[in-house]
């Protein structure tokens, strides 16, 4: 683990001060005791004895290095995910002030939802008319412009407002403040597949049999479901959530397309994350 993935694993940015890096470190590693507290299963409690683990590592990186808020950093996202993000391009800079947002807490949106904080590529939103903090996924407004980003925003929208599964991410709705267009969704509590996997080789312990065959059932079931709608097109550990009742979540339709006949027969348009995609 270097600097910007330490960062990156607390939803910091290159300019946090010591103080806030402590502050969050101290968060996290509360919540994560008590949740390993409350595990429901030894697997789990594994899990996140993984996760304190990175966190340590963290601790000891960020907390040690002087010259943090002086170093060019990536973005917090991980680079399948930065190929992800509509209308991206390997060259996308998160960090330039023009394409980046400006969302602070306690900004309020379509009069209704109040930002509470950043959690990765979305953020914690409070939903005043009922009174639930939710999750709010926001198309960056320069990419309105691009029409190809904005159709595959939409498309995502109305594929996953479809669906209603468990081991998929309830989709709410989508709408727009201004020169602002989001989704909103559940918000979920745990951590990706990637992060997993990460605390899994940091601590240097297999996955046990069971637990894979658990997440093989769990993706099975949830993408029996949506091929009724839709084909997801990019299944990858950035988009597999493990939620801390121990079920699993698929997130991101966002490259998917309903299957109409024209679509099935169309070729020659690769989608998807490189490393993930089938040979053929």
């Amino acid at each position: 683990m270097d600097t910007a993935q330490a960062l990156a694993y607390l939803g910091l940015n290159d300019n946090a001060s010591q103080a806030e890096v402590t502050s969050v470190i101290n968060k996290k590693q509360q919540q994560l005791n008590s949740q390993q507290d409350k595990a429901p299963t030894d697997a789990l409690k594994q899990k996140y004895q993984a996760s304190l683990a990175q966190l340590a590592e963290a601790k000891a990186l960020l907390l040690n290095d002087t010259h943090q808020t002086q170093t060019s950093l990536v973005s917090p996202l991980s680079q399948t995910k930065l190929a992800d993000l509509p209308g991206a391009t390997p060259s996308l800079d998160l960090g330039n002030n023009e394409t980046a947002l400006a969302l602070q807490a306690g900004n309020i949106l379509a009069d209704r939802y109040e930002i509470r904080e950043q959690i990765g590529a979305v953020y914690q939103a409070f939903d005043r008319n009922t009174q639930k903090d939710i999750a709010l996924k926001v198309m960056l407004p320069s990419l309105l412009k691009n029409a190809h980003a904005s159709e595959r925003f939409m498309d995502e929208a109305r594929i996953s407002q479809q669906l209603s599964h468990p081991n998929i991410v309830n989709v709410f709705d989508v709408q727009r403040d201004n020169d602002l267009c989001f989704l909103t969704m559940e918000l979920l509590q745990g951590q990706d597949l990637r992060q997993i996997m990460e605390n899994q080789r940091l601590a240097r312990q297999p996955f046990a049999v069971e637990d894979v065959q658990e997440l093989m059932l769990a993706l099975s079931d949830g993408l029996d479901y949506a091929h009724k709608y839709t084909v997801h097109r990019d299944i990858k550990p950035e988009n597999v959530w493990l939620c801390e009742d121990g079920s699993y979540k698929i997130m991101d339709f966002g490259i998917a397309r309903v299957q109409s006949s024209s679509q099935r027969t169309q070729t020659g348009a690769a989608m998807g994350t490189a490393y993930y995609m089938a040979p053929e």
